[in-house]
């Protein structure tokens, strides 16, 4: 029995707007997602944004603040233009990208599907709890940093519970006291029960559980 291939909606929606921009460069292009009277302004960002979302998803905010960053290239002509060139200056001032322009490219990506906040935070949450242990506090800082609003923040939360997060902490706890020895006095069990609160706190479980389950983990290893 044969099996159809994998579902990838984030495939179909490149795939989607690369036949807009070969319709458009044929001269048969889609008013509904490229718009010809801009495209040349807005071609260099699409491409510098789709290259960025070939590796990941990511939130609207990280996009425009990565397309409003100098390329290496623009970065050098600024820094030749410091020097006094006005040639070189008038040219490095037009290579900057026109905020209108990268969020008019990041409009069209919206549009097509392949910008979505609520999919990159869901993705985010779920990705990096699993794979790094961490908290709904840390992701949520983590998400307020990429500019994601607070009910798509909510949102994507809420795929996490107490019992997930617990789990995780007992997991990373049984992780990191398996490379503990014995504890032969107060001073060697204290140092190790500081080590792994913190590696706990840095995930973004609180104190109270974090040492519950660190001197749970701990206790056969003492000899004293």
């Amino acid at each position: 029995m044969t099996t159809s291939p994998k579902h990838n909606p984030h495939e179909e929606k490149l795939a989607q707007l690369a036949r807009a921009i070969e319709e458009y460069e044929s001269g048969e292009y889609s008013p509904t997602i490229i718009d010809p009277v801009a495209e040349e302004r807005k071609s260099a960002v699409r491409h510098r944004a789709l290259l960025l979302l070939n590796s990941r998803r990511r939130s609207r905010k990280e996009l425009f603040d990565r397309l409003s960053t100098p390329t290496q290239s623009q970065h050098k002509r600024q820094q030749t233009a410091e020097s006094g060139d006005d040639d070189v200056a008038t040219d490095a001032a037009s290579s900057l990208v026109d905020p209108t322009v990268i969020n008019e490219v990041l409009d069209d990506l919206e549009r097509v599907g392949l910008i979505d906040d609520d999919l990159f935070a869901e993705q985010w949450v779920r990705e990096r709890h699993q794979r790094r242990g961490k908290t709904r506090r840390v992701l949520d800082q983590e998400l307020i940093h990429k500019g994601v609003a607070e009910e798509v923040r909510l949102r994507a939360l809420s795929q996490l519970s107490d019992e997930d997060e617990l789990h995780v902490a007992r997991a990373l706890v049984e992780k990191e006291v398996a490379k503990v020895g014995e504890l032969a006095d107060r001073r060697h069990y204290d140092k190790a029960l500081r080590s792994l609160v913190g590696k706990l706190a840095r995930r973004g479980f609180g104190t109270s559980l974090a040492l519950n389950l660190c001197r749970e983990a701990l206790e056969p290893l003492r000899r004293f």
